[in-house]
């Protein structure tokens, strides 16, 4: 996996936030992992093909989607468990990929990503791709972002 394709879907996460007020952004250390996993309260899985292959997947906590779509302005505190939260993060999603298909493409190479696949649940954990991934933490004043980047060229 290149680190040159990593890049873009961290930086697109913080650039999002950053457009949308949140500041205090931090990286977390990289970690390698042999299958793509997530055990959060709320993921957004998004499929890429095109120039490169895989899967990213956004996870956080619940309390972490409340507070970062509250401040995002994606939703209001009465629609935060009903359908509204599960569009919100699409959305939240859908606009940090189109971010990152834009970063990558100045680097030359056309991606396609799938509309994303929203999971939320309590104590879920499971495995999207077997493929190696890198796993990194945002950590933003609104809670901690993991994203999970598994790709192939």
């Amino acid at each position: 996996m290149n680190v040159k394709h990593i890049t873009p879907f961290m930086e697109a996460l913080i650039k999002i936030l950053e457009q949308h007020g949140i500041s205090g952004i931090k990286r977390g250390a990289v970690v390698k992992k042999d299958v793509m996993t997530v055990d959060q309260d709320i993921t957004s899985v998004i499929g890429i093909n095109g120039g490169i292959r895989g899967n990213i997947a956004y996870s956080l906590s619940d309390k972490t989607a409340i507070r970062l779509l509250t401040a995002m302005k994606l939703t209001v505190p009465a629609q935060l468990f009903g359908p509204e939260a599960r569009y919100a993060v699409g959305a939240m999603t859908e606009m940090i990929i189109s971010k990152a298909s834009e970063l990558i493409l100045e680097e030359g190479i056309i991606i396609y990503a799938t509309p994303p696949t929203i999971v939320f649940g309590e104590e879920i954990h499971f495995n999207i791709s077997p493929v190696q991934t890198i796993a990194v933490n945002i950590e933003t004043p609104c809670g901690t972002v993991e994203i999970n980047i598994g790709l192939e060229e």
